[in-house]
């Protein structure tokens, strides 16, 4: 009976988190869509909130679109609902081991870690600072 106790205790200890809630897993289903940067925070923490005009997912383009194949566009965004997509810097993009986003075969080749996904927004973080993005509504 006691080890019975014990072994409960133990499952119960190790099934117990800190009450924070876990982010949403990277779904390309989910994230398939027109993704644009709402903010920059800088390896040195200064926070640059756009607008954004130089590339980065593309050598114009701030902004990308996933693609359920696995593919990304990059898209520079004007005025805010006015976009050209760079078809000439299409690249492919994929998810690895649960917290990695790659970028590759485009205008540049891009590594980032995934900080938060939801639905509607996106966190992703290299050595260069956090880069945050929201879905563009069509």
């Amino acid at each position: 009976m006691k080890k019975a106790i014990l072994f409960m205790l133990g499952i119960s200890l190790c099934s117990c988190t800190d009450g924070t809630p876990q982010p949403e897993q990277f779904n390309f289903e989910k994230a398939v869509g027109l993704w644009q940067p709402y903010e920059i925070i800088n390896r040195d923490g200064s926070i640059f909130s756009g607008p954004f005009t130089s590339g980065i997912f593309g050598a114009y383009s701030e902004s990308f679109e996933l693609q359920a194949n696995g593919t990304y566009v990059p898209v520079n965004c004007q005025n805010g609902s006015e976009f050209q997509y760079s078809v000439g810097e299409v690249g492919d993009c994929r998810y690895e081991e649960e917290s990695s986003l790659l970028f590759f075969d485009g205008a540049f080749n891009l590594e980032y870690e995934i900080l938060k996904f939801q639905e509607n927004e996106l966190w992703l973080k290299n050595s260069s600072g956090t880069l945050k993005l929201r879905k563009y509504k069509k």
